[in-house]
């Protein structure tokens, strides 16, 4: 019995069907390139399909559909191999918005409208990214400082978020134009094909584009609902996986026979079935408890990216065995879901970090480290 109501399976159905029928792999090519936005597929994304507004409130102009709805368009997105900013520009930046103040989420209210037309979207610089920034007030105004190492989908945003620690100890968010003075922009490019942005701040900020001087919790939410969002994300790519592997094993021969009929083979694509479904199992749970207390949520999110992470890896590594030596070559695209899983893993933290993050949060919740 799925966990899913009939419209998400339906909402799933839908953006998996446009992607078969609009999408391909010379597609996601193009979209890659720094001078292919804003893409078709995001427009459509915006006018045919309506998922850009897909988390933010009906009073704002979206959908008002809940994680459970990003859930299931992630794992269409990760089984297309989509290279849409997606994840920050929708999730990301609907989770902040989702748990900002009224005025502060108000104070917004043009931009999200734009996000949802497709006419904007958001890097988000309000992770745990290993850069320090502060913002702090002077004469001549506010005064952003810092760095943010690695942005993903960078290269494609109009506006960017970004946190900073303040003299009070709070933590600011301000969003401002990608373009604005103070905030140095250099390019880099991902194992994946996909580029990233390193950031350099050293700006005056308007009083208009500081949304919160305590922005801490809306950005732990922000943080979280998009490690869930790809725990969505690779169980799409898992899928993809595992449907050309037992495709291309029932065609492909060896000895007179065809692979599939090998029994080590079956066990095999059996166990990459039971981590596919293991990973989406807790991604649901995951983005169940996004609404749960911070320690409750945070353990559920780093169980299901540090599951997605290993089943990832397992299952990407047997379709490459399977396939053989072509299934390292640019020209099979059993090779770029691998690539995509390594820079996920390598974006948003290891398997063994948020293992970590799992142990420590299970701790603070007083329960027992289950032996797995």
């Amino acid at each position: 019995m799925s966990i899913l109501c009939e419209s998400q399976e339906m909402l799933g159905d839908l953006v998996g069907r446009y992607l078969i029928d609009n999408f391909d792999f010379e597609a996601r090519q193009a979209t890659m390139r720094l001078d292919g936005w804003p893409s078709d597929l995001w427009r459509a994304f915006a006018d045919e399909l309506g998922i850009l507004g897909l988390p933010f409130a009906e009073a704002k102009g979206g959908l008002g559909l809940g994680p459970l709805d990003t859930m299931v368009v992630m794992e269409q997105l990760g089984r297309a191999l989509a290279a849409e900013p997606f994840l920050s520009s929708v999730v990301g930046f609907g989770a902040l918005v989702n748990n900002l103040e009224a005025a502060e989420a108000g104070a917004l209210a043009s931009l999200i409208g734009r996000v949802i037309g497709g006419e904007a979207r958001i890097a988000l610089a309000v992770a745990d990214d290993g850069g320090q920034r502060t913002l702090t007030r002077g004469a001549d105004g506010w005064r952003l400082k810092g760095s943010a190492p690695i942005i993903p989908s960078a290269s494609d945003s109009t506006h960017v978020a970004i946190s900073a620690e303040t003299t009070e100890g709070g933590t600011a968010l301000i969003v401002t134009e990608r373009n604005a003075d103070g905030l140095i922009w250099s390019a880099i490019p991902l194992i994946d094909g996909t580029s990233a942005g390193g950031l350099e701040l050293d700006a005056l900020i308007d009083d208009a584009a500081v949304i919160t001087l305590r922005g801490k919790a809306a950005i732990a939410v922000c943080r979280e609902a998009q490690l869930a969002a790809l725990s969505a994300e690779i169980t799409g790519i898992i899928t993809a996986l595992i449907e050309m592997t037992v495709d291309f094993a029932k065609q492909r021969t060896q000895f007179g026979k065809t692979l599939s009929s090998f029994q080590v083979l079956q066990h095999r694509m059996a166990d990459m079935y039971v981590e596919g479904e293991l990973t989406r199992s807790m991604g649901f749970l995951a983005a169940l408890k996004l609404d749960a207390p911070a320690a409750e949520r945070s353990a559920a999110v780093a169980a299901a990216k540090a599951r997605a992470g290993k089943a990832g890896r397992m299952v990407a590594q047997n379709a490459i065995q399977i396939h053989g030596g072509i299934g390292t070559t640019d020209e099979l695209i059993v090779g770029h879901y691998f690539k995509r899983l390594l820079a996920i893993e390598a974006l948003y933290g290891s398997a063994d970090s948020h293992i970590k993050r799992y142990a420590d949060h299970r701790a603070d919740l007083g329960q027992p480290i289950p032996v797995v």
